[in-house]
This record gives structure tokens, C-alpha cells and sequence, in this order.
């Protein structure tokens, strides 16, 4: 028995939704001027209307060993809603003189098939797909996109953004029941919770952000979840009642250009503070593995302003076995040496051995191995400041 499976429609449910931009490996396609009546969407139906090269309706079909494929897409943060119908006959017109059922029509989760629902035929030169699926439809188009991108192989033609069209009748929104039922079937899939995760400046996920005074960053909330496999996906249906700083004298707050789940950092002194994203709200809320954060911190540090990053001591020869340790500093702007930075401090073997990162082997500086002959190269960074220092590894003479 195939692994996907119909399931019955009221498990379907909405994510905050858009689709995946999934490129056809292989299909060679043009632009599209043709984008404005391509896409409709009413309760009942899906319809893609794609133009044809009329070349193809006279022309013999390619013969095809694995079918071809059209994907349907439009965010590239959602990635469990791609639409993706693959069909075995190829591109011509007798092959589709009649409505025909895709090979495999794969949407929202991988139990859900919806080929059964989906059709194709070739009528006045154009390549017309359409999927009927009430309860699929309004999980797919919750959020009504306008815009969409549909990849298909010659001689079909690649809309790029294509204008979406509402028809009557209308969707209507899927219920709170579907939307938690589609919850838990993507947690049987392995997709984890929707978590909401306070980013500050580079996201490097450490716990703590490193400011100098005058810098400027942005701090944002996002929602996300994820599987291994797929990535995440990501949504922004939630809002953010109000931003604090524990110490508004170390971090101030400016407007940021994506208001109101981000925020512009402003550092103005040395010192130490929190921030915090204050009542989170959205649709996430009504899920049932949703984690409901409503509040969410993170430590912020201020130093004076920096100046440069050092590498001591700089020896250029270290004899093997010896113990021998180097440090990396960050000096600011008064040449005082701040601590506790969280400096990136590594070291690269001159090996012939085909290790990790263009064919050398690398560690962190602390863990470095001097017992072998040979060149190492500690690199150390922070922020724009960065240090190297090579050294040579000699034999230990005799005794």
C-alpha cells in the first residue's frame, strides 16, 4: 500500500499560509507576460491556467521516464504547504483531450494525497489544472496571498508572482477544530510546536548580545517550527503589546522598519540590562502543542567601543610536546581589555590529510595539538575585529 494515504477533510487545517518556492530540477521554462488571469480561487475550487507553446499541440511529446511535475509556490518560509501535482503522460493534447487525475498530488502533510481531487486538461491552447478540496483549499489560502509562482517544465510557461483571483463563491476560514487537528497530524510527522524565540542582533544563539556604545541593532520576534528533514517553517500572524529594557539608561529603544515585532537597539552607556518582548499574542495560540510564550528576554551587555582584537603571546616557533598557551584579547577604546567577550578562537593544521573546511583540519584554539611537526594558524574574531598569528611547530631536539 502506497504511504500516502487519503485522511479524511476535517483533519485539514491552516497554517499561517503561503507556499514553498520549489525550483523543478531540470525543467527548462520562459517568463510569462500572461500572469494576470493565470490563478482563481473560490470555496470550490483551485484553477491554474497555464499557456501553451502551441508548437507542442502538433508536435510529437518528449517520451519521459519519471513524468514531469508542476510546483505551486510563493514563501519560502513555509515549507510543509507546498502544492506539487506530477503527471506520467507527457504535454500533449490527446493526452489530456479529457480531464485527468494527476500520477501524485502531494500538499500540507505527508499522509495527505490530494490526486483524487485534482484534474488537468489541455482546452483552447492552455494546460488548465484544477483541484477541488473545500477543507484543503481554505487551509492552503487562509491568509489569501496575492501572489503566487508556479514552476513547470517546457514547453508550459513559468509565471513568475502570478496575480491570485478571488471568485465567488468564497472561501471561508477554516475552523479552530481543523486548525488544531492539522496541529497534531504535523507533530505525528515530526514537525515540532510553533516556538516564539526573541532574536537580538547576529543570530549566532547565544543567550547574551554584546552592544558598544553608539551601535545600533534590531531585536525581533519570531515564530518558527521545524523537522530535520524540511527546515521550518516560519509565521508572522502574532504582534508584540510593548518592548522593555530593564536599565533604559545602557539600552534605549528607537522605531524599527518592521514595527510592531521588531525593535531598533540603541547602546548609550557601558553596562549591563535586559530586554523583553512583552504580550505575544497570535493565531498560534489555538494550537494545542503551541508553547503560548508571552513574554520573552534577553541579556544585552554594553562596552566602551572596540578597537582591535590580539592574539598573545606572538611566538613564531613552538617546540612539539610543549605546553603553551595563547590567548585572545579584545582591547577597546580606552586600551583596557574587556572581558568575558565571546570571541570566535580557532586553530588550522597545515596537514596533507583531507580534513573538514578546504582540506584542513581545524579546532578550537584551546584544544589545539602541538605535538606534531608542522604550521598552525590561530584565528581569532569578534564583531568586524579579527587577529591571525602563524606558528611553527618544531622537533624537540636532542636531550
Amino acid at each position: 500500500m502506497s504511504r500516502r494515504i487519503r485522511v479524511r477533510r476535517q483533519l485539514l487545517a491552516a497554517v499561517p499560509l503561503s507556499f514553498l518556492v520549489t525550483a523543478v530540477v531540470g525543467a527548462q521554462s520562459v517568463a510569462s507576460t500572461d500572469t494576470l488571469r493565470g490563478v482563481a480561487i473560490s470555496r470550490r475550487a483551485l484553477t491554474i491556467s497555464l499557456p501553451l507553446d502551441t508548437s507542442v499541440l502538433t508536435g510529437t511529446p518528449p517520451r519521459l521516464k519519471s513524468g514531469w511535475r508542476i510546483t505551486i509556490g510563493g514563501d519560502e518560509s513555509t515549507q510543509s504547504t507546498t502544492l506539487s501535482l506530477t503527471f506520467r503522460d507527457p504535454i500533449a493534447e490527446r493526452a489530456y483531450r479529457s480531464a485527468t487525475h494527476p500520477a501524485s498530488c502531494t500538499v500540507l502533510t505527508d499522509a495527505y494525497s490530494c490526486r483524487d481531487s485534482a484534474s488537468a486538461v489541455i482546452v483552447n491552447g492552455r494546460f488548465v489544472i484544477t483541484v477541488r478540496d473545500s477543507a484543503m483549499l481554505a487551509l492552503l489560502f487562509g491568509d489569501r496571498p496575492t501572489h503566487l509562482s508556479v514552476f513547470a517544465p517546457a514547453p508550459l510557461v513559468r509565471l513568475w508572482r502570478a496575480v491570485v483571483r478571488y471568485v465567488d463563491p468564497q472561501l471561508l476560514p477554516a475552523s479552530k477544530e481543523a486548525l488544531a487537528e492539522y496541529d497534531r497530524a504535523l507533530g505525528r510527522e515530526g514537525w515540532s510546536p510553533w516556538t516564539r524565540t526573541l532574536w537580538a542582533g547576529p543570530a549566532n544563539g547565544r543567550d547574551t548580545l554584546w552592544m558598544q556604545v553608539g551601535e545600533r541593532t534590531t531585536a525581533s520576534v519570531a515564530e518558527r517550527q521545524g523537522r530535520a528533514i524540511d527546515s521550518f517553517n516560519q509565521r508572522s500572524d502574532f504582534t508584540v503589546a510593548r518592548w522593555t529594557s530593564s536599565d533604559s539608561s545602557v539600552v534605549a529603544f528607537a522605531p524599527s522598519n518592521d514595527p510592531p515585532r521588531s525593535i531598533t537597539l540603541v547602546a548609550l552607556r557601558p553596562g549591563r540590562t535586559t530586554i523583553a518582548a512583552n504580550g505575544l499574542r497570535g493565531a498560534s495560540d489555538e494550537l494545542p502543542r503551541s508553547q503560548r510564550a508571552r513574554s520573552l528576554t534577553r541579556d544585552v551587555i554594553v562596552t566602551n567601543p572596540l578597537t582591535r582584537i590580539e592574539i598573545v603571546p606572538r611566538p613564531s616557533k613552538i617546540v612539539a610536546g610543549a605546553r603553551f598557551e595563547l590567548v585572545a584579547r579584545v582591547i577597546d577604546v580606552n586600551g583596557a581589555v574587556v572581558e568575558g567577550l565571546p570571541v570566535d578562537f580557532y586553530v588550522i593544521y597545515d596537514t596533507p590529510d583531507p580534513y573538514g573546511w578546504e582540506g584542513k583540519k581545524y579546532s578550537l584554539a584551546p584544544d589545539v595539538d602541538l605535538t606534531a611537526p608542522g604550521k598552525r594558524r590561530f584565528i581569532a574574531r569578534f564583531a568586524k575585529f579579527a587577529d591571525t598569528l602563524d606558528v611553527q611547530v618544531v622537533p624537540r631536539g636532542p636531550r
